[in-house]
């Protein structure tokens, strides 16, 4: 299976629906948590009774600080898949295009 690892300074539904889209073909899910408002965080957290998620909590200034790539090797560092798919916060996986997970 695949690790989704993804971030979101907040925007709960774009996340969920983002989630949502990839459920099929993601088993685990890091998320960077750099959400402006608590009530953001605490949304999305409550996502991770739905999805094998697990929050990782950065300061807010952290990509400004330390660069994107510094945050998505960290996030990749937890995955416990050999795939990693980082997507943004609202990008989709739409059916009925999706991925082929079978093998050839």
């Amino acid at each position: 299976m695949i690790t989704l690892i993804t971030m979101s300074q907040g925007n709960p539904l774009a996340m969920k629906t983002t989630l949502d889209s990839l459920k099929p073909y993601c088993n685990e899910v890091i998320y960077g948590d750099l959400c402006v408002f608590a009530d953001d965080s605490l949304i999305i957290s409550t996502y991770s009774k739905e999805f094998n998620m697990t929050i990782v909590k950065y300061p807010f200034n952290f990509i400004f600080k330390y660069g994107f790539s510094a945050i998505l090797n960290d996030m990749a560092r937890q995955a416990t898949n050999d795939i990693v798919l980082y997507m943004n916060c609202s990008e989709i996986v739409s059916r009925p295009y999706g991925f082929n997970m079978e093998s050839r």
